[in-house]
């Protein structure tokens, strides 16, 4: 039988011969004319438990409902519970004691020493209710220890949401407008709330709870005022040992084995487990952070963060990071005050035991090799290895690293980021290719760079002027620069032409017709990372312009304007590689200069492809790989071989595709 949702009109007091089953049935009530219940309504199925306040029951009925391989019959028992809404269908077990909450239809509970919600409930929103001052605004310290950047947490808050809110924080006008937006569109309450179908086992205090359907709660120490999204597409677990305050979860996240946080928004599919601390953090979709302490840190989706001993603070992480074993990013401050922070664009990966002083900033895919690092650095060359030679004295970086050296991993994780994408409804649009106006624009200012250090060109190593990429005086050497300069340049031209690509196939010519005739007009664009996604700064600014304005009134017309941007991004980033190869030719390109592109990116194509075979076959090739194998036979059980690879052989199929691509509109353009 389906249970729905009755009005007001449906309820009903108890008839007489219900009041004397309840009784008989060991129930008490304090007050039968604030007992209400819907039909159908059978008495019998409430046993030992207490009543008082007002109480409404949407309806019960014989079932029985299974969950986890247990079986338990519909009913309320052995319970005590004051001011409270049940849904139809419900199963109620030992709650000894519940106040004030409104239960969606099909709910199991059991096993719960306290749920509960005090007057004015926040459930994690960093809102004023009526009357109360501004001091008792919470607010979530992101990025810096200090509190200076802190941000009113309030669900469904995006990564742009923080970004904005924490970044902009000399624009006075529009961090009034955006507590103003917040409180408009979220409010306290004095009751809780716990959607259809949720199950809770065997918890011990639930205080200021917004849950909603499909939720599953086994196991959990606290929890304290905290939105919970979940959905039957997208439900939130939570499991045992955890402790969870003050915080707002997005759909689909999973919080488990001990793990603790507190003043925190975690977006969609977050997992957080093994005896985790988090606090004052925004935590972006799709992330893993495990058995360490992460505080202060805004991140963006995809960080990867899950060995026993790491150590993240007062951190702008700009996405797909990952931290390993023994990192510690934070706490070794040189300033007077906890108030430096470590900036970080796209792939940050400090490898095993790296120790870093802030403040910091590293430029896109920065890989940083085992070592304690003595000083500050402002690492401005994207996509390179950094490491700190203690043999010679000094920091040596290797530009364009993971481009000439680890082609296999820098492909795959972009593929890999994508295929782990579980977001069923995406709020942004998150930019997977480490080729992307962001790392163009770095790539370009990286090639300015190695020209002022060295104006020939032909240094294969150079020095860095001292003071500028760390701050100290010994020497900052890049190494193999000559190699840097060939895969930036390779780099660029791939971005360009794979960018301009289907909209040349889909209009030819007539796509160079829409774009801007000469080089005054075709200036690339600045990019800022909002939370994942690409935006131009020009709209950025706009958006900014439109919220102190008042145009944009709330949250959902500002996701919206996120929305539209999402729409827009294929254009812009083509109007973006159409700037880059205007400037690498000089002028509008003729009949020769398109087919120098798509001729070098068909050798690009083909290079990727031998690079992924050349840098994972050296895991093949290596002879220590074979230590632990009796023979030849039984490690190619183990391992397999090269060629049968599946990501390699899917990634020669693919280039043997785009390279006939860029042969057939190299065609076109002739």
């Amino acid at each position: 039988m389906t249970i729905r949702n009755p009005g007001p009109e449906e309820y009903r007091q108890l008839s007489p011969e219900e009041k004397k089953q309840l009784l008989a049935n060991g129930n008490r009530v304090e007050d039968w004319s604030t007992f209400f219940v819907c039909d159908p309504f059978f008495p019998d199925l409430i046993r030992n438990t207490s009543f008082s306040g007002e109480i409404r029951i949407q309806g019960l009925h014989p079932e029985r409902r299974s969950h986890d391989g247990r079986t338990l019959e519909v009913g309320i028992c052995n319970s005590e519970i004051r001011d409270c809404r049940i849904g139809g269908q419900t199963v109620i077990r030992n709650l000894a004691y519940c106040a004030n909450f409104n239960l969606g239809q099909g709910c199991i509970l059991s096993d719960i020493q306290e749920i509960y919600t005090r007057p004015g409930a926040k459930f994690g929103c960093g809102i004023r209710n009526p009357g109360e001052e501004e001091s008792s605004r919470r607010r979530i310290s992101l990025i810096n220890e200090a509190g200076d950047r802190g941000v009113p947490p309030f669900p469904g808050m995006t990564g742009s949401d923080a970004f904005l809110w924490s970044r902009y924080r000399e624009d006075s006008e529009l961090m009034r407008r955006l507590e103003e937006i917040t409180d408009r569109s979220f409010s306290g309450s004095d009751r809780g709330e716990i959607g259809e179908n949720t199950f809770i086992q065997g918890c011990r205090s639930l205080i200021d709870l917004r849950i909603g359907s499909f939720c599953r709660i086994r196991g959990a120490d606290v929890l304290e005022d905290l939105s919970i999204d979940s959905s039957g597409d997208e439900p939130t677990s939570i499991g045992f040992g955890t402790i969870l305050r003050r915080g707002i979860t997005g759909p689909g996240c999973s919080i488990l084995d001990g793990a603790m946080a507190e003043d925190f928004v975690l977006a969609s599919h977050v997992t957080l487990t093994k005896g985790l601390r988090l606090s004052h953090c925004f935590v972006g979709d799709n992330s893993t952070i495990a058995c360490c302490e992460v505080s202060n840190s805004l991140i963006f989706p995809f960080h990867e963060q899950h060995h026993n001993n790491s150590f993240l603070i007062a951190s702008l992480l700009m996405g797909q990071s990952n931290l390993a074993a023994g990192a510690t990013v934070g706490s070794n401050h040189n300033s007077r005050s906890a108030d430096n922070e470590l900036h970080a664009g796209r792939g940050f990966w400090p490898g095993l035991n790296v120790s870093l002083k802030h403040p910091s900033r590293f430029a896109s895919f920065t890989l940083i090799a085992k070592g304690s690092y003595p000083s500050e650095l402002d690492i401005p060359l994207p996509f390179s290895l950094v490491n700190n030679n203690e043999h010679d004295g000094c920091l040596d970086i290797i530009p364009a690293f993971w481009w000439n050296y680890n082609m296999y991993a820098l492909v795959r994780n972009s593929r890999k980021y994508a295929a782990r994408d579980r977001r069923i409804q995406p709020r942004q649009h998150l930019e997977f290719d480490f080729l992307a106006p962001d790392t163009a624009a770095e790539i370009r200012s990286a090639l300015e760079l190695l020209d002022q250090w060295d104006p020939t060109g032909e240094a294969d190593n150079l020095e860095a002027p001292r003071g500028l990429v760390e701050r100290s005086r010994r020497r900052v050497r890049i190494l193999k620069a000559a190699a840097a300069r060939q895969a930036y340049r390779e780099m660029l031209l791939y971005y360009i032409a794979s960018t301009l690509l289907p909209g040349l196939e889909e209009k030819g010519a007539g796509l160079i017709a829409g774009l801007p005739g000469d080089t005054d007009t075709a200036d690339p664009l600045e990019w800022i990372n909002m939370g994942g996604q690409l935006v131009p700064e020009r709209k950025v600014d706009l958006l900014r312009d439109e919220i102190r304005s008042g145009n944009l009134a709330g949250w959902q017309d500002i996701h919206r304007r996120c929305e539209k941007w999402d729409k827009t991004y294929p254009a812009e980033k083509i109007r973006d590689a159409w700037a880059c190869f205007l400037l690498l030719e000089g002028n509008i390109p003729d009949a020769p200069g398109w087919q120098r592109l798509f001729t070098a990116a068909e050798q690009i194509q083909e290079q990727i492809a031998g690079e992924v075979y050349k840098s994972r076959s050296k895991d093949f090739l290596d002879p220590f790989r074979t230590v632990n194998f009796q023979n030849e036979a039984e490690k190619t059980a183990v391992l397999g071989t090269i060629d049968g690879n599946e990501f390699v052989r899917q990634i020669r199929k693919e280039s043997d595709v785009m390279i006939r691509r860029f042969r057939s509109v190299r065609q076109l353009l002739k």
